[in-house]
């Protein structure tokens, strides 16, 4: 007992003095209002059991890891194609039209087949990230309340958007590379020997730039419907 309150939970007593929390009131009575409050609870429910405490990243998954680094090697290949045709220079050929024809067949190299399907494993990849996040977002905010759960899955759907930003922007590249590719098959075929000659030349070898160009007009179609989604998911509750 003091004649002053140490903390929370002191009372004071008829005798004047202040006595702690767990002492007995035997012979004395506690005052009306003479109690110090107990310190305030900390605000916010804490994580359950076994559930990790929010953190300031989220951490990679897999399938997100391998996604980046295709997207990695797919950039690597368009600077590859691009400094190889400035290392080469200009090619040697008996015709200015043959000449620049190979010339824009060098340097947009990276838009075939290889760099397609690149990057339509990398859309895949994604895809099936979006898909399964938001489905995961929807459960979250209707059957569970865990504000850790929440940023991991926010987390994780802001890293998908940024990285179909990414390959939206290299399979415009692809498109334009394809396109680029076609007029180089037709710069080095046309005027070199008979028309038909040429003409088999150019839709040949053109044909397949072409195909090359559909899939990246359709990939990149897909990359803006999903992204279209996320962002509409973000606004409400129906997952995708």
């Amino acid at each position: 007992m003091t004649a002053t309150s140490q903390g929370p939970g002191w009372w004071l007593a008829s005798d004047g003095r202040w006595y702690p929390p767990n002492a007995g009131t035997a012979g004395l009575v506690v005052l009306p209002g003479a109690v110090e409050p107990a310190a305030p609870m900390p605000t916010g429910a804490p994580p359950s059991e076994g559930e990790p405490a929010p953190t300031g990243g989220t951490a990679w998954e897999l399938a997100e890891g391998v996604a980046a680094a295709l997207l990695v090697a797919a950039v690597l290949r368009f600077a590859a194609a691009v400094v190889a045709t400035v290392i080469g220079g200009y090619p040697a050929a008996p015709t200015h039209g043959e000449r620049l024809g190979l010339l824009l067949q060098s340097a947009f190299e990276y838009a075939d087949g290889q760099g397609v399907l690149l990057l339509l494993a990398v859309l895949g990849l994604l895809w099936w990230q979006a898909a399964k996040w938001s489905e995961r977002r929807w459960i979250v905010q209707h059957h569970y309340d865990a504000p850790s759960a929440a940023v991991e899955v926010g987390g994780h759907l802001a890293r998908t958007r940024r990285l179909l930003r990414s390959t939206g922007l290299l399979f415009t590249l692809n498109a334009l590379g394809g396109l680029a590719l076609i007029a180089g098959v037709v710069f080095e075929y046309i005027g070199s020997g008979p028309w038909r000659m040429q003409w088999d030349h150019i839709a040949g070898a053109g044909a397949i730039e072409a195909a090359y160009v559909l899939v990246s007009v359709t990939g990149l179609i897909a990359v803006r419907r999903l992204l279209v989604g996320l962002r509409a998911q973000s606004q409400g509750d129906t997952p995708a």
